[in-house]
């Protein structure tokens, strides 16, 4: 049988990784709910905490302390408004460093839906970004590459399914318009070997 104090050292240890768990997504959690209540330029009263979702419906007292604190951390930090009334309603507005930080993580889940069937076309992605936004270069070579682009020269990436919206993001999230052009186009010399690579017929 478990001795009552060795229950007691199991549970806190559960509570400890659960409370790590949280600090480490709470962020993202809030900000990505209050998108979605409609929080970006506008107030939103919270008589509760239902509306920043499920991870808060049932917290118990210590960790919705803990959220207020970060809520508060995150006002001070420039990427909410938050105020707290005397009935206890809580007033959140998501502004500038949050809606940056949004755009951040959307950058970091995109993704390239794959249709059932290819239109046989090819996107291409070329672009000349100067030293000066060098990091803008290495963070757009480095997603292509996570989007499963296929580089054909140093600055030359290809892709056979539309993409286009998520150029587009990535171009203006790091200002970098200018230096990139997309191409679409419907014949490439030679083009067996990418169809491989892309698994396509």
């Amino acid at each position: 049988m478990i001795k009552a104090n060795e229950l007691k050292r199991t549970k806190l240890y559960q509570e400890k990784i659960m409370a790590k768990t949280t600090t480490k997504n709470i962020t993202k959690i809030i900000l990505l709910s209050l998108v979605a209540a409609g929080a970006a330029g506008a107030v939103v009263a919270l008589p509760g905490l239902a509306i920043l979702g499920k991870e808060f419906a049932s917290w118990n007292k210590y960790k919705k302390f803990r959220l207020k604190s970060t809520l508060k951390r995150l006002h001070k930090q420039r990427m909410i408004n938050f105020s707290e009334k005397s009935d206890g309603t809580i007033q959140l507005e998501l502004i500038e460093a949050g809606n940056k930080r949004i755009l951040q993580y959307k950058f970091e889940e995109m993704e390239i839906k794959t249709p059932l069937k290819w239109d046989g076309l090819w996107r291409l992605v070329m672009f000349d970004i100067p030293d000066k936004k060098k990091q803008a270069r290495e963070a757009l070579r480095a997603k292509l590459k996570t989007l499963g682009f296929y580089k054909i020269q140093e600055s030359i990436f290809i892709h056979p399914y539309d993409c286009k919206n998520e150029i587009d993001f990535i171009k203006e999230l790091y200002s970098i318009g200018p230096f990139v052009k997309f191409v679409i186009a419907g014949n490439i010399d030679d083009d067996f070997k990418l169809r491989k690579i892309f698994l396509l017929n």
